[in-house]
């Protein structure tokens, strides 16, 4: 299944994923199979247990992101794209 974190509470390393369909499964740190760890707003792919708790918790992968620059044009600062800034 896939999902979003909604909660992660560091101190007691539990957290509440939200599926597609709304439903709403409890993992704990045992769980976590990720990088890194786990964050509220972190998308996921799970395997649901026990009605509602969730085990093998992972990120989905992630697209990589364009460097992002600042240039000045006509006295303000706007964001560019690097290769803007080169010239191409």
């Amino acid at each position: 299944m896939q999902g979003v974190i909604i909660s992660f509470d560091v101190g007691i390393q539990e957290g509440v994923i939200r599926s597609e369909s709304g439903e709403e499964f409890n993992f704990d740190l045992t769980g976590w199979r990720g990088r890194g760890l786990p964050d509220t707003g972190v998308e996921v792919s799970f395997e649901a247990q026990d009605g509602h708790s969730a085990r093998q918790v992972f990120n989905l992968p992630t697209g990589q992101r364009k460097a992002i620059g600042t240039l000045k044009v006509d006295g303000h600062e706007v964001s560019v794209p690097w290769y803007k800034k080169l010239g191409f």
